[in-house]
């Protein structure tokens, strides 16, 4: 999150999920086996769900080794520090909802942590996830905070769903025709690059370069295509702060 704010970021994304007493952590997989040490921290409970584990187990694994070895000993973000962290940026939220079906009523209390901490008055804050009913869920709890479907299809929300105010899909899914269909519909549309296939020698050479440069293979991306162009473009969106559908008074913040 630092590195990203350095860089410039108008947004940093991240997913959360629940510890199983109740905590909000920053995590992106269902189990800890991919990004941690819990193979040799909790024998036996590697393919074990995140939800499974309190907060005092998850503190208790490394979070970094698996990327590079100077990041050895960080371990898993709650939400509550990341928050703290970035308090003091200008630099936006992207949070999904992952996995909620795993992680049921949890919108209520997502959705309470940004806003005490004052992104959502300063308007700071979106949610996505790939669960429309989860989506809906958090926009009922708090209509003022704009929501986004996420898609590996590039397919649009129902009619039913107005308050869904963005598209998040995958960069092979971007089509002038579905980028004209979102801009109608007023409607932002964010992508992503898909995680490519690799083999364990590309594994490890990509390891080694994202140690030196910081890259990630599924950094997000801003696309829009300007209503006056024949061809898709592509820009850097203002801040969130600046952005008219974050605010109350836009259509696409609450129901219509």
């Amino acid at each position: 999150m630092r590195a990203a704010v350095s860089a410039g970021a108008d947004l940093v994304e991240f997913d959360v999920q629940r510890t199983s007493d109740g905590h909000l952590i920053v995590v992106h997989d269902t189990t800890f086996a991919r990004t941690t040490n819990v193979a040799h921290t909790f024998p036996g409970r590697a393919a074990d769900s995140v939800g499974s584990f309190t907060l005092a187990q998850v503190r208790q694994l490394d979070a970094g080794r698996w990327f590079a070895a100077r990041f050895a000993g960080t371990s898993v973000p709650t939400l509550s520090s990341l928050l703290r962290t970035m308090a003091a940026t200008r630099t936006g939220l992207l949070l999904e909802l992952k996995n909620p079906a795993l992680h049921r009523g949890y919108e209520t209390q997502v959705a309470h942590a940004p806003a005490s901490s004052g992104y959502v008055s300063r308007h700071r804050v979106w949610v996505r996830s790939f669960d429309p009913a989860s989506l809906e869920r958090f926009h009922d709890i708090a209509p003022t905070v704009p929501v986004g479907l996420n898609t590996e299809t590039g397919g649009a929300p129902k009619a039913d769903q107005p308050w869904i105010t963005s598209v998040n899909t995958t960069t092979g899914q971007l089509t002038d025709a579905a980028v004209d269909a979102a801009t109608r519909g007023r409607l932002v549309v964010l992508a992503w690059r898909p995680r490519p296939t690799r083999t364990p020698r590309q594994k490890r050479r990509d390891s080694s370069t994202k140690a030196s440069q910081g890259s990630s293979p599924t950094t997000p991306q801003w696309f829009a295509k300007s209503s006056t162009s024949t061809a898709a473009g592509q820009r850097r969106l203002p801040p969130l702060a600046s952005n008219s559908c974050c605010t109350p008074g836009h259509p696409a913040a609450g129901r219509r």
